[in-house]
């Protein structure tokens, strides 16, 4: 049975996993950090979907997008 994802961060791990791209330390350190800015598990009011939005948006920002 495969596990459920914690958060974005196992998301985006299963998915890079089926295409072959192979995970690394930083990768890694990425996952979990991930996980814990998006957590599935995590409160789903109006008021964190609103936080989580706000931290999306300022990764976008240092992206450059």
């Amino acid at each position: 049975m495969k596990e459920k994802s914690k958060g974005l961060g196992d998301s985006i791990k299963k998915m890079t996993d089926a295409i072959g791209i192979k995970q690394c330390d930083k990768c890694k350190k990425r996952q979990e950090k991930l996980n814990k800015m998006f957590p599935y598990n995590a409160d789903t009011t109006a008021e964190n979907k609103n936080k989580q939005l706000a931290k999306l948006a300022e990764i976008r920002k240092k992206l450059g997008k």
